[in-house]
C-alpha cells in the first residue's frame, strides 16, 4: 500500500462517522429526487439490471441462498409482521397475483410437487409438529373471522368434486374413528332433535318427504323420553 493510500484510509477511519452523518442528512434533503433519480435508470436500464442480477444470482447461487436463511432466521417476527401489513392493505391484489401464478405455472407447479413427494410430505410433517399449537391457533382465528366464507368454499368445492370429496372425508374417518365416534356422542347430547332428524334423513333416503322425516324424528323423541 503506498503512502498516500494509506492516509487515505487512515482519514476515512478517523471520519466514518462524520461521513455517515453527512450522508444521511444528504439523503433526507433528497429523498425524492434520489427516488425519482432511481426509477427513472430501472425503467431505462430495466433489461440491463435484470440480466445482472439474473448472472450475480447465477455465479452466487449458494451464498444467497445461505444469506437469505440466516436473514430469515434472524429476524422471523419483523418479516412476518410486514407480510401481514402488506397484505392487509394489498390483500385484493396479492389474490389476484397469486391466482394469475397459479394459472400461469400450473404444469411447473405440479412438476414441483411430484418432484419428491416423500421429501415434501416429511418437511410438513416436521414442521407442522413443531408449530401445531401456533397453526391451530391461527386456524381457529381464521376460521372465527371467516365462517360465511368457508361454508361457502366448502360447498362449492364439493358441488364441484362430490366424488373426490365424499372419498377425502371416508379417508379421514377411517383414520380418525375414535376421534369420530366422540365427536358425533358429544353433538348428539348436545342436539338431540339434529340428531334424530339426521339419522331418519340417512335411513329413510334423499326422496324421503321432509314432514315423512320430522314425524319419525319426533317419534324417535318420545321414545327416548319414555325410556328414561
Amino acid at each position: 500500500m503506498s503512502t498516500k493510500d494509506g492516509g487515505r484510509a487512515a482519514y476515512q477511519d478517523a471520519n466514518r462517522e462524520k461521513k455517515a452523518a453527512s450522508n444521511k442528512a444528504w439523503y433526507k434533503a433528497n429523498r425524492e429526487k434520489k427516488l425519482a433519480y432511481h426509477i427513472a435508470y430501472q425503467e431505462a436500464n430495466r433489461e440491463k439490471i435484470s440480466a445482472t442480477k439474473k448472472a450475480y444470482q447465477e455465479a452466487n447461487r449458494e451464498k444467497i441462498a445461505a444469506h437469505r436463511k440466516t436473514y430469515r432466521e434472524a429476524n422471523r417476527e419483523k418479516i412476518s409482521a410486514e407480510k401481514k401489513a402488506h397484505y392487509a392493505v394489498h390483500r385484493e391484489k396479492v389474490l389476484a397475483y397469486c391466482k394469475t401464478y397459479r394459472e400461469a405455472n400450473r404444469e411447473k407447479i405440479a412438476a414441483r410437487r411430484k418432484a419428491d413427494p416423500k421429501k415434501k410430505a416429511a418437511n410438513n410433517t416436521a414442521w407442522y409438529e413443531a408449530n401445531r399449537e401456533k397453526k391451530l391457533a391461527a386456524a381457529k382465528v381464521y376460521h372465527k373471522a371467516n365462517r360465511e366464507r368457508i361454508a361457502t368454499y366448502q360447498k362449492e368445492r364439493k358441488k364441484a368434486n362430490p366424488e373426490r370429496v365424499l372419498a377425502m372425508q371416508k379417508a379421514w374417518h377411517r383414520a380418525n374413528r375414535e376421534k369420530v365416534a366422540a365427536w358425533a356422542k358429544t353433538w348428539r347430547e348436545k342436539s338431540p332433535e339434529k340428531a334424530a332428524v339426521s339419522k331418519w334423513r340417512y335411513r329413510l333416503g334423499p326422496d324421503a318427504s321432509p314432514k315423512l322425516i320430522e314425524a319419525y324424528a319426533m317419534w324417535t323423541m318420545v321414545r327416548r323420553e319414555l325410556r328414561k
